[in-house]
């Protein structure tokens, strides 16, 4: 290259090849979050070429791009695949020339490859998205009620040990929250059920196939006023709740759970496995990936008290050389 310049959505560049001195430019634009365009020109002596490029996000880890390219030397039509590190190149050569029906066909391919993407792939991702974020919330809630059922149990035991170590200024944990965000306190409130509305319209949006126009209407009516009676008895609950959180909350309370494993003068949780798997315990990072859940422990000895912060399936022994001394009471 000899001399490149770059502006906004755009490039300049100027080259020398065995032909002579080329110049190649293109301009970029997005569409959306998830859809951009390209077109580009090169030309240098005894040749000139144009593409048009669309691209499109297909997915956290994946990419699609089709590039129609045209000029002296010919028409070809390339599609590529990312996904991850690899990356899948189809070249496709519709003519050795140039050739107006050939760019023509070649320029309907991408827009013909685009109207399925938005008309059947679209709504099949957005509705499969739609189920697992359904099916996590309801894990999720089943989860929260089994532990917040095993903590009411615990809770007699914890008091207990709690009272033993206040007696014998042993070890009390004073708080202690799993999951993420620990800066925020949260409570064990019920959380507000998951909507079936955003599944149904998209379910609703679904083309109908032969095998659905088989179905006797009986059976459609009766699966209708089920559906009803699920969103009724959703409602229901919801009502009777004064207090829900709208979303599910990013960390719990487990004070009770860890006074409940401690001892007069100490604490010991094993690691090497996620502390969800204990009595009164569940992941409220699920779903989440990118995110791992933490343990914050403040707990009292004698008269000092600290704080310490672990990882999910680090060790856990209290007293700790680690923890931060935060005070006198």
């Amino acid at each position: 290259d000899l001399t490149s310049t770059y502006f906004s959505n755009g490039s300049l560049m100027f080259f020398l090849s065995g032909s002579g001195l080329g110049v190649h430019t293109s301009f970029a634009r997005s569409f959306s979050q998830k859809s951009h365009g390209k077109v580009g020109a090169k030309l240098s002596t005894g040749n000139a070429e144009f593409e048009i490029t669309s691209s499109r996000i297909l997915s956290a880890h994946s990419k699609g791009n089709v590039t129609l390219s045209f000029g002296v030397s010919g028409v070809r039509l390339t599609i590529r695949y990312d996904r991850g590190g690899m990356r899948y190149v189809v070249p496709f050569s519709l003519t050795s020339g140039m050739s107006v029906g050939a760019t023509v066909v070649g320029g309907c391919i991408p827009a013909l490859v685009n109207y399925m993407f938005s008309r059947v792939m679209k709504p099949y991702y957005e509705r499969r998205i739609a189920r697992q974020e359904f099916t996590l919330a309801e894990k999720l809630i089943e989860a929260r009620k089994k532990a917040k059922m095993q903590m009411e149990i615990m809770s007699k035991k914890a008091e207990l040990n709690v009272k033993q170590a206040k007696e014998k200024y042993g070890l009390v944990v004073l708080r202690a929250r799993y999951g993420y965000r620990l800066h925020e306190e949260c409570d064990w409130r019920d959380v507000q059920a998951p909507s079936l509305e955003k599944l149904e319209k998209l379910e609703a949006s679904r083309p109908r196939l032969p095998s659905d126009w088989d179905e006797p209407e009986d059976e459609e009516e009766e699966e209708e006023e089920a559906e009803e009676e699920v969103e009724e008895e959703i409602q229901d609950q919801q009502a009777s709740t004064l207090q829900v959180y709208n979303s599910h909350p990013p960390n719990i309370d487990v004070t009770t759970q860890l006074n409940f494993f401690s001892k007069e003068d100490s604490l010991e949780l094993h690691g090497g496995k996620s502390k969800a798997q204990l009595l009164g315990f569940y992941n409220p990072c699920l779903g989440k990936p990118c995110v791992q859940p933490e343990l914050y422990i403040r707990y009292q000895l004698a008269s000092w008290v600290y704080e310490i912060t672990v990882d999910d399936i680090e060790p856990v022994r209290l007293p700790s050389h680690r923890a931060t001394l935060i005070g006198n009471t």
